[in-house]
């Protein structure tokens, strides 16, 4: 059940990116970026609820998905900061 949980939420978090990359929806880059940082932190607050009921098993699987995500985001946004300070050298 927690791979279940785990396929759940990293599979929306691929279906955000690619959706991203070839650009189906005809959105401004923020608006995806929005949608995939919505989705981490649903699947954190949806993993962290669960582990409190009988699906215990499928909120660890959204818990490790959104860790996921969330180290996505700090890598990503860390690889933008780089590129701003590199900029104005």
């Amino acid at each position: 059940m927690a791979l279940l949980g785990f396929a759940l939420a990293t599979g929306l978090l691929a279906v955000v990116a690619l959706v991203t990359y070839e650009d189906y929806l005809g959105w401004r880059p923020p608006e995806y970026a929005n949608v995939f940082i919505g989705v981490t932190f649903a699947a954190l607050v949806t993993g962290w609820l669960l582990k409190h009921t009988t699906w215990r098993s499928f909120g660890t699987g959204l818990l490790a998905a959104s860790v996921f995500g969330l180290v996505t985001i700090a890598v990503i946004g860390t690889m933008i900061g780089i590129g701003i300070a590199e900029s104005f050298n």
